[in-house]
């Protein structure tokens, strides 16, 4: 019996009361300012450190989680709208709260700047403009990749094979980035959520998967059974159209930024996979696919993130800068991240004369495809924006 795909119950935020941080710091007598961080768990003081103006507070150890909740960060208000930076110099008392939520459940929904861009990263940049700035929306992830028997209640399988593993808690292959975006909006639809993808037509917002298909030139077409399949192995000139609207609660594919961030366990820097054979299905392992969810979860509880299939984004390949948004780059080439079972943990692959950072860890890109390009080692996972 699969585990339910997506929990839709938040945990209950405990809000708490701030205490006022009082007047300046004390000083010393050379007039050395020192000033009080205080950190507040469930209502109570867990920490206390008194830090010296201009210097840095010391991250605690983490409060105890229980099966339902995890700690996510230290707030700087009880309304937990702005994370604490343990970078930032401290200038004054600080009153700080600890913050659950949901194990289904990644917040984020601030401003996402890492402090400096991270070694290997073609997604945490920084250029002569500055460095990226990205909001990350709230989401839900789905803790699996999706599976051959999710994919098959609406979308049709395209030359499943035996050698390659064949069955219901298998990760879905073969797959492009037009029925990754149709398999999304169709599931959304099917239960009761506001689908995410769009095209214009007639000068409005088109989400009805149905439509599409009747548009000229879509090269969507539904067999027998009615199930979806994208028919040509060429691009479409209709769906390259599609646009996300990323407020909206259905199910899509994640952003490039947003898979990287949950691949390093929902910050800029956490990105523990060691030893890598307890976390991914990858060359060391027998060279085939597995069941998901058989080896350990990420930090943030999300299984095979790196390994087994390799991960469609909704981003296009193209040059990342400091400008460009949360949609990422404009180009012909999708984005698929996180390697696959036949991936080393590192390495490189050449395509047209272009050199690839390949691999099953956070940091590698991989070949870029077509949309309309299938692989065996090519899959997808799903989120969705918290609203």
């Amino acid at each position: 019996m699969l585990k339910k795909f997506l929990k839709s119950v938040f945990i209950s935020l405990l809000v708490l009361e701030a205490m006022s941080c009082g007047g300046g710091g004390s000083s010393d007598e050379d007039d050395t300012a020192y000033y009080t961080v205080s950190f507040f768990n469930n209502g109570e003081v867990y920490n206390t450190q008194t830090v010296k103006s201009g210097t840095h507070a010391q991250r605690p150890d983490n409060p105890e989680e229980d099966e339902e909740s995890r700690f996510v960060g230290w707030y700087e208000n009880p309304n937990f709208t702005k994370k604490f930076s343990f970078s930032k110099p401290v200038e004054n008392n600080v009153n700080l709260y600890s913050r659950y939520i949901s194990r289904s459940y990644i917040p984020t929904g601030e401003e996402f700047t890492p402090d400096a861009p991270i070694p290997g990263s073609s997604i945490f940049i920084e250029d002569e403009n500055g460095v990226r700035n990205i909001t990350i929306p709230s989401l839900y992830v789905c803790d699996h990749e999706v599976t051959q028997y999710e994919w098959t209640k609406y979308m049709k399988p395209n030359n499943l094979k035996n050698d390659w593993k064949i069955g219901d808690n298998y990760p879905i292959y073969n797959v492009n980035w037009y029925e990754c975006i149709v398999y999304c909006n169709l599931r959304s639809e099917a239960e009761g959520l506001v689908p995410s993808y769009y095209i214009t037509i007639d000068g409005e917002e088109n989400y009805d998967v149905v439509t599409w298909l009747n548009q000229d030139g879509s090269n969507l077409d539904v067999d027998d059974n009615g199930k979806f399949y994208y028919k040509t192995n060429n691009a479409s000139s209709v769906l390259n159209q599609i646009r996300c609207n990323i407020n909206a609660n259905g199910y899509r594919i994640p952003t490039e930024a947003e898979w990287e961030f949950i691949a390093r366990g929902g910050s800029a820097n956490d990105a523990t996979y060691d030893p890598l054979d307890s976390y991914a299905w990858y060359a060391q392992h027998e060279r085939f696919l597995h069941e998901v969810k058989k080896l350990a979860p990420n930090t943030l509880g999300i299984y095979d993130i790196l390994g087994n299939v390799s991960e469609i984004c909704f981003d296009r390949h193209g040059e990342i800068t400091s400008q460009t948004d949360i949609f990422g780059a404009e180009g012909l080439l999708c984005i698929r991240r996180g390697g696959c079972y036949t991936n080393s943990a590192g390495g490189y692959d050449t395509a047209n004369g272009v050199v690839y950072p390949t691999g099953c860890n956070v940091e590698a890109r991989g070949q870029p495809k077509a949309p309309y390009t299938r692989s065996q080692y090519g899959g997808l996972r799903v989120v969705c924006t918290a609203n």
